[in-house]
């Protein structure tokens, strides 16, 4: 089957579904991803038919997408500030306002006088680990430690920062009832506002 009628029946598909307001970016995401190939290609050759393996890799994917699953999750991965971060069940999805934030802790930390350069961030909450990573990222010289209740979460937020090749700290605590004495210049935290039961969480990657 060619790309160019698969992405047109699939979106078709998903507008019927009603779960999406980018059905078209979803579809493309999730084809590249099975045929190995950037958007670009999708683009580029339109024309081109894919194999039958490949067509079914597509359709295991795109069968998640039309009961809800958010694209980040089927796909394991999400970019933020740049960054690729791999995310499951047990993180949320890094969004892009989440971005400001970071714009705002990197300006906050530019403007303090007197303060080290080896300042000390501590990020309560990680889950994917994807704000402090972007901090560590833009402030290589800062200590840089980061906390979740969940392990699960732990886990993926330690290879994120292995994947990026980044020294931070991670601890599993309930907030801060791990830490004793210690201080901080900057904490930062970006805890779930959403309800479980909330429809949009079906509804996209959020």
């Amino acid at each position: 089957m060619q790309i160019s009628t698969i992405i047109q029946q699939s979106c078709n598909d998903l507008v019927v579904a009603g779960i999406t307001d980018s059905p078209k970016l979803d579809v493309e995401l999730l084809l590249a991803h099975a045929i190995n190939k950037t958007r670009t290609y999708l683009f580029t050759w339109p024309e081109k038919t894919i194999s039958s393996d490949e067509f079914k890799k597509f359709q295991i994917l795109f069968s998640q997408r039309l009961v809800g699953k958010p694209i980040a999750y089927i796909l394991a991965s999400k970019e933020f500030w740049g960054l690729n971060f791999n995310v499951n069940q047990h993180t949320l999805i890094p969004r892009p306002d989440t971005e400001i934030l970071v714009e705002e802790t990197l300006q906050k930390a530019k403007n303090r006088q007197g303060w080290p350069p080896h300042i000390e961030i501590l990020d309560l909450g990680t889950g994917s680990g994807a704000i402090i990573c972007a901090l560590k990222h833009e402030l290589p010289q800062a200590n840089a430690t980061a906390v979740d209740f969940q392990a699960e979460a732990l886990a993926i937020a330690k290879q994120n920062a292995l994947n990026l090749q980044l020294n931070i700290q991670f601890k599993q605590s309930d907030w801060l009832s791990v830490f004793n004495t210690e201080k901080f210049h900057i904490i930062v935290s970006n805890p779930p506002y959403i309800e479980e039961t909330d429809p949009h969480l079906q509804q996209g990657d959020v």
